[in-house]
């Protein structure tokens, strides 16, 4: 799984339909308070392509976000380094 984290809500639902459109599954959850300095929206992909994620973002001119690995274990989510 990806976690999004993004700069501002406005990003955040955009992307959100962008993935919807595209047929990623996901769910919009509250950042988690390791990246509390974001806009409070992140979106967890699960299966996602990370290169066609960032190209779909790229045609809609997405670019307030950052992204990390997210592994769950028994219910509990556990979240990597954010990246660029």
């Amino acid at each position: 799984m990806i976690l999004l984290v993004f700069e501002s809500t406005h990003d955040a639902l955009m992307a959100e339909q962008a993935l919807i459109n595209n047929d990623y599954q996901l769910r919009i959850i509250p950042t988690p308070r390791a990246f509390s300095n974001s806009c409070g929206l992140s979106i967890r992909v699960k299966h996602g392509n990370w290169s066609n994620i960032k190209k779909i973002f790229a045609k809609l001119g997405i670019s307030g976000y950052r992204y990390c690995d997210c592994l769950e274990e028994n219910g509990k989510y556990t979240y990597g380094e954010l990246k660029e």
